[in-house]
C-alpha cells in the first residue's frame, strides 16, 4: 500500500512539474526549430496529463489541478503556433 501511495505522489509531482514548466515555457520565445519542437512536445504532454487527471473520478482539488495543467499546455501551444505563423 505504501508503494501505491508513493507511485501516486510521483505521478502528481510529474503533472505539477509539467504545468509549471509549461507556464514558464509560455513566456520564452523558441529561437530555433529544435526548441520549438521540444516545447511543442512538452505542451502536448501537459495537455494529455492534465486532461487525464481531469477525467479521473477523484476529488475536485485534483481535477482543478488537472485543469490548470491542461490550460497551461493549451496556452503554450497557441502561443507557439501564433508566433510561428506571424514570423
Amino acid at each position: 500500500m505504501e508503494s501505491l501511495a508513493l507511485l501516486a505522489a510521483v505521478i502528481m509531482l510529474v503533472m505539477i512539474l509539467l504545468g509549471v514548466i509549461s507556464l514558464i515555457a509560455v513566456f520564452r520565445r523558441p529561437k530555433s526549430s529544435v526548441s520549438r519542437g521540444l516545447f511543442t512536445v512538452m505542451h502536448v504532454a501537459s495537455i494529455f496529463a492534465g486532461g487525464w487527471l481531469m477525467a479521473l473520478p477523484v476529488g475536485i482539488g485534483a481535477r482543478l489541478l488537472g485543469l490548470i495543467v491542461f490550460a497551461a499546455g493549451c496556452v503554450g501551444l497557441l502561443r507557439i503556433f501564433r508566433r510561428t505563423s506571424r514570423s
